[in-house]
C-alpha cells in the first residue's frame, strides 16, 4: 500500500495541508499513523475523493469582519452599525454565519486580534465566505495579498458594497488619502482629530490650488532630532556650466558645494570683525553666486563654530583648573613625604620623593601655562584658531604625507540645507517618493541668472536648474523617513563628498516626541553601564525586583559568532541579568560601535516586552576626571558609557520607549549594603535596583538589619585579641571618625528629604568609605 505524507496529499488533491487535519476530525478521511506519530494517507483515499468530484462542504458557512479605527468610532455606534449592515446582506442571501469578527484598530496594524483569528477560521476550512463592507475594512495595504491567501485556503472574499468605477485623477487622490489617512492616525490619533482635520484641510487646500496660510513661526530647536544617513546617486545634470563659477571639469554640484565651503570660510572671518548676519547675506550672494538660502545657511554653519568654539574654551578651562587643583594637591604631598624623609634621613626615599616631585612641577607648571593662555583667549574675546579642513591633514600636507589636491578636497566637500516647514520641508534640496524609492533634488543655485528688475529694484532670477538622482537608504529607515516625509515635518540635509568621490547624504527630521507605549505604572528596567556590558533590573511598581515573563529568553545577535563567549548572558530568574561582551573594553571603533549596537537592540526589546521604560544614570566621564591615574584614565577613556546612552535614547525613541535619567551618586554602595546579598546577586544587578526605584521615586533608608551590619563590622574591628597574626589591629583613628561621622548621620538620615539623602556627601558617602576601609 502506498502512503503519502501530508503535504504530498495536500498537493494532489489542491488543498492547503489543515484542511486535511479538518477534514480527519471531522471524519471524512482516514490517514494511517506511523509509530512517530507522523500522518500518511493512502493513495486509494486520495483517489477516492478526486473520483467522488472532491470533499462536499456547506457552501453557505459564512463570516462577518467589521472594523473600525479608533475607539471614538466604536462609541459612537459605527462598528455596531457596520456589523448590523452585514448581517442583514447574510440574511439576504440566505448564508449561515458562522461566526464573527471585530476589531477596533489602524488599517495598517498587522497584530489585530479579530484578523488574526479569520485567517486561522480560514485555515481550519470553517468557512466558505469571508463578508466584509469595503476592501480596505479588511487591510489599508496589501489587500491582494489576504485575498490569495484566503483563496489558497479554500475560502473567498465577499465585499457588500462595491465602489464605482473611478478615473485616475480621483484614484491618486483616493491612493493619496488613504495614505495620508493612515500615518497621520498613526502619529496624531492619539492627541485626538484636531491635527488631523487640519492636515486634510491643509492637504485638500493645496490640491486644489488655494492660498496658503500666513508662515508660522518655527523653532529648529523644539522637538526631537531623527538623523538618518544614505548615499546620493547623481543622474540628471544641468546642461550647461556658468564659466564664472565653474573650475575644469567639475560637475555643477561639486562647484555648488566649492563655493559652499568658501562662503561659510568667509563668514566666519567677517563674523569675527563683527559683522550682522543680514549684511554678508545680500554681500556673500553677489561674491559667491548662492542663491539667499545657501548663502544664509552657510553663515549660520559658521556662527555655530563661532558658539561651539567658546562654549568648548570655557569647558577646556575648567577642566584646566580642575586638572591644576589635582595636582597641586599631589605636590603637596609629595613635599610632605620628602620632609619626612628628610627628618628621618633615608637616603632611598629622598631620592624617590625628589624624582617624584621634579615630575609633579613640571606637570603643573603645563598645566598653569595652558590654564594662562585659554584664560587669555577669553579675556580677549579671541578663539583658538580654526582649521578648516582638519588640523590633522594640514600638519600631513606641511610634511609631505598628502597631497594638495586631498587637502582642497576636504574644505570643499559639503553643502548644507536647512529645513522650513512652510516651503515644503526644505526649499533647496528637496527629499521625494517615487514609485516606491527615495530621490533628492539638489537645486544648484549659481546657475540661476537675473533676467530683470522689479519694481522695487530687486533682481528677478531664473529658476535655477538641480541635479537629482536616487537616494539610498537603509531598509530598517525607510518606513519612519516616509512617515516623518507624509507629516510635513521640516527636514535639514546635509551632503557629504567622500574621497572615494561618493556622496553621502545626513537626513535631520525635527518631530515631536511621540507618545510612548510603555506603563510607567509597571515600574522600570534599571540599566546600570559597565566597561563590558550592562546589568538589567526588572523592577515592579512597588521598586521590588519583579521575575522574567514565562518564556522569556534574551536574543542572541546572529553576526555574533566569532568566538565562544563573544556575548555573554546570565538571567537570574528573579529578575536580573547581566549581559557581557568583553570586547566593549578594548575593541576598535567601528568594532565596538557594532558591538554597542547588539547590545542596545537588546536592551530596548526587553524593555518593550515587559512595556516599561528605562531608567540610567546620567554619569560623567569628562577630560577634567583624567589625571596621573593611568588604571582609572584607562578605564574612563575605554568607557563607552555615553555612546551606550546615546544609542539607548536613539532607539527607545524609534521604538516610542521612554527613558528616564537619574542622579548617580551611590547607586553602586546602596546596592552593595542592601540588596546584594538579600537576592543573592552581583554589586552590578544591585545597583541596577537601586537605579530602578530612584526613578520610581522611592527613597533608600536606613534599617534595622543595615544598622546590624555596621554594628557587626564594628565589633570585628574592635577585636584585642585573636590568634590569627594581624588581627584586632583595623580600628584605627581614621576609622573611629568615620563611625562617629556614621551615629551622627544614620539618626537623622530617614528623616531627610530625598535630595539631601542622595547628596554626594550623605551616610552612603560614609559607607562606601568603610566597605573600602574594612576589605
Amino acid at each position: 500500500m502506498e502512503l503519502l505524507s501530508i503535504g504530498e496529499a495536500a498537493k494532489k488533491l489542491g488543498v492547503h495541508p489543515n484542511r486535511l487535519r479538518a477534514w480527519e476530525k471531522q471524519g471524512l478521511i482516514k490517514p494511517v499513523r506511523l509509530p512517530s506519530g507522523q500522518r500518511r494517507y493512502p493513495v486509494e483515499e486520495i483517489n477516492r475523493i478526486l473520483g467522488t468530484g472532491g470533499m462536499k462542504t456547506e457552501s453557505e458557512a459564512v463570516v462577518l469582519y467589521a472594523r473600525v479605527s479608533t475607539k471614538k468610532q466604536a462609541d459612537a455606534g459605527n462598528l455596531e452599525r457596520q456589523m448590523e449592515r452585514l448581517r442583514a446582506y447574510a440574511r439576504e442571501k440566505g448564508y449561515r454565519i458562522v461566526a464573527e469578527y471585530l476589531d477596533v484598530a489602524s488599517g495598517l496594524n498587522q497584530n489585530r486580534r479579530g484578523l488574526e483569528r479569520v485567517l486561522k477560521s480560514a485555515e481550519r476550512g470553517e468557512f466558505k465566505k469571508l463578508i466584509i463592507e469595503y476592501p480596505d475594512r479588511l487591510a489599508r495595504f496589501g489587500y491582494g495579498y489576504l485575498e490569495r491567501h484566503l483563496r489558497y485556503c479554500g475560502a473567498e472574499i465577499e465585499i457588500t458594497s462595491q465602489k464605482e468605477s473611478e478615473d485616475a485623477y480621483t484614484e491618486l487622490l483616493q491612493d493619496l488619502l488613504s495614505i495620508v489617512t493612515s500615518f497621520s492616525a498613526r502619529l496624531y490619533g492619539a492627541r485626538g482629530g484636531k491635527k488631523v482635520r487640519q492636515g486634510f484641510r491643509e492637504l485638500i487646500r493645496k490640491w486644489c490650488g488655494m492660498k496658503k496660510r500666513k508662515k508660522e513661526l518655527i523653532n529648529p530647536k523644539s522637538g526631537m532630532k531623527y538623523t538618518v544617513c544614505g548615499e546620493f546617486f547623481p543622474e540628471v545634470y544641468p546642461a550647461f556650466r556658468a564659466e564664472r563659477w565653474s573650475r575644469g571639469e567639475e560637475t555643477p554640484l561639486d562647484t555648488e558645494m566649492r563655493l559652499f565651503g568658501a562662503c561659510m570660510r568667509w563668514a566666519f572671518n567677517r563674523l569675527q570683525e563683527g559683522h550682522t548676519r543680514e549684511e554678508l547675506k545680500k554681500q556673500g550672494q553677489k561674491t559667491f553666486g548662492l542663491n539667499s538660502r545657501f548663502a544664509d545657511d552657510a553663515i549660520l554653519k559658521a556662527k555655530e563654530i563661532i558658539i561651539s568654539q567658546k562654549e568648548l574654551l570655557n569647558l577646556e578651562i575648567k577642566e584646566a583648573e580642575a586638572k591644576l587643583t589635582r595636582a597641586k594637591k599631589k605636590l603637596g604631598r609629595v613635599e610632605k613625604d620628602l620632609e619626612r624623609a628628610i627628618r628621618v634621613n633615608d637616603p632611598v626615599r629622598i631620592e624617590k620623593a625628589k624624582l617624584t616631585m621634579r615630575g609633579r612641577r613640571a606637570r603643573v607648571k603645563k598645566l598653569s601655562d595652558k590654564l594662562e593662555k585659554l584664560k587669555n583667549y577669553r579675556d580677549s574675546n579671541a578663539m583658538p584658531k580654526i582649521v578648516f579642513g582638519g588640523r590633522t591633514l594640514w600638519k600631513q600636507v606641511c610634511k609631505g604625507r598628502a597631497t594638495r589636491e586631498e587637502w582642497q578636497n576636504a574644505r570643499r566637500n559639503r553643502l548644507y540645507a536647512r529645513g522650513d516647514k512652510t516651503k515644503g520641508g526644505n526649499p533647496n534640496i528637496k527629499l521625494s517618493w517615487r514609485n516606491g524609492e527615495f530621490y533628492l533634488a539638489v537645486t544648484i543655485s549659481h546657475l540661476s541668472e537675473q533676467k530683470e528688475v522689479d519694481s522695487a529694484g530687486r533682481p528677478l532670477m531664473t529658476r535655477a536648474p538641480k541635479v537629482s538622482g536616487k537616494l539610498w537608504l537603509l531598509e530598517k529607515h525607510k518606513v519612519k523617513v516616509l512617515e516623518l516625509l507624509l507629516s510635513g515635518a521640516p527636514y535639514s540635509v546635509e551632503l557629504i563628498k567622500g574621497s572615494d568621490s561618493r556622496y553621502r547624504v545626513h537626513v535631520t527630521f525635527t518631530a515631536e516626541l511621540p507618545l510612548t507605549q510603555t506603563n510607567l505604572n509597571r515600574g522600570y528596567l534599571g540599566v546600570d553601564t559597565n566597561p563590558d556590558g550592562v546589568a538589567l533590573a526588572n523592577a515592579g511598581f512597588n521598586g521590588q525586583p519583579e521575575p522574567w515573563l514565562d518564556g522569556f529568553v534574551v536574543p542572541y545577535p546572529k553576526a555574533l559568532h566569532k568566538y565562544a563567549g563573544e556575548f555573554q548572558v546570565t538571567i537570574h530568574p528573579n529578575g536580573f541579568l547581566y549581559i557581557k561582551i568583553p570586547e566593549l573594553a578594548y575593541g576598535r571603533g567601528y568594532r565596538r560601535a557594532y558591538l554597542i549596537g547588539a547590545l542596545v537592540k537588546v536592551v530596548t526589546d526587553t524593555a518593550k516586552a515587559l512595556g516599561k521604560p528605562i531608567a540610567l544614570e546620567n554619569l560623567e566621564f569628562g577630560k577634567d576626571r583624567l589625571d596621573t591615574n593611568k588604571k582609572f584614565n584607562r578605564m574612563a577613556a575605554n568607557f563607552p558609557y555615553r555612546k551606550v546612552t546615546e544609542a539607548i535614547m536613539r532607539r527607545a525613541f524609534k521604538e516610542d520607549i521612554g527613558v528616564k535619567p537619574v542622579w548617580p551618586a551611590h547607586t553602586s554602595t546602596i546596592g552593595w549594603w542592601k540588596y546584594m546579598r538579600q537576592y543573592g546577586i552581583t554589586v552590578h544587578h544591585a545597583a541596577a535596583l537601586v537605579i530602578a526605584r530612584r526613578a520610581s521615586g522611592f527613597k533608600e533608608c536606613i534599617t534595622g538589619e543595615l544598622k546590624q551590619k555596621i554594628q557587626a563590622i564594628r565589633e570585628e574591628l574592635n577585636q584585642k585579641v585573636n590568634s590569627l597574626p594581624g588581627e584586632g589591629k583595623g580600628m584605627s583613628r581614621k576609622v573611629k571618625r568615620l563611625f562617629k561621622r556614621l551615629e551622627e548621620k544614620i539618626s537623622v538620615h530617614n528623616g531627610l528629604t530625598r535630595f539631601k539623602q542622595e547628596s554626594f556627601y550623605s551616610v552612603w558617602h560614609d559607607l562606601k568609605e568603610l566597605v573600602l576601609l574594612s576589605r
